[in-house]
């Protein structure tokens, strides 16, 4: 799906959601800069929302978004996944996104993270997303779609939190 599609489709989620406001672009990204806070765990203020990312075991990559998500979040999200991956040649890395407290996301955002993270699905085991919104939730979809299999929507937190639970125990058993 092209650049011209995304927006279509962005357009018509914010009619269909009420919501009036244009989508905004590249023009208003503001810089971030990461604070590792403790044992592999990085934050990351945004204009309009907070990303954390975290490696619970090995190859197994985990973050957190709220608020609204904008193209400023693109690099850190996918670098830290490359950081992950990285410290764990030949393995998988299965990915766990909640993003339940994520209330929305910028159209270029959408489009920069499916043309950042297409060089990388080769090296992901699985992309798992607790996703909330309807909004995020479309937006995922054609994430999905534009990269491909391995990439789950999961809206019911107990069954996302067993899931991720299920991938760090079995990294743990691998490395002992």
């Amino acid at each position: 799906m092209g650049p011209a599609q995304g927006w279509l489709l962005d357009a018509f989620l914010l009619i269909v959601s009420g919501r009036a406001e244009t989508p905004t672009g590249a023009a208003r990204v503001a810089a971030v800069s990461p604070v590792v806070l403790a044992d592999d765990v990085t934050d990351i203020t945004l204009p309009r929302g907070h990303l954390r990312w975290w490696s619970p075991a090995p190859s197994v990559y985990c973050t957190i978004v709220t608020g609204h998500f904008c193209t400023a979040g693109v690099g850190p999200i996918l670098q830290g996944f490359v950081d992950v991956a990285a410290r764990h040649p030949g393995h998988l890395v299965d990915t766990f996104h909640d993003w339940s407290g994520l209330t929305g996301y910028d159209s270029d955002a959408r489009i920069a993270y499916v043309e950042q993270a297409r060089p990388q699905m080769s090296r992901v085991g699985i992309i798992e997303a607790l996703v909330t919104s309807r909004i995020v939730a479309m937006g995922f979809e054609v994430a999905r779609i534009a990269l491909g299999t391995g990439l789950k929507g999961i809206s019911d937190r107990a069954t996302f939190e067993a899931h991720r639970q299920a991938a760090i125990d079995a990294a743990l058993r691998r490395t002992r």
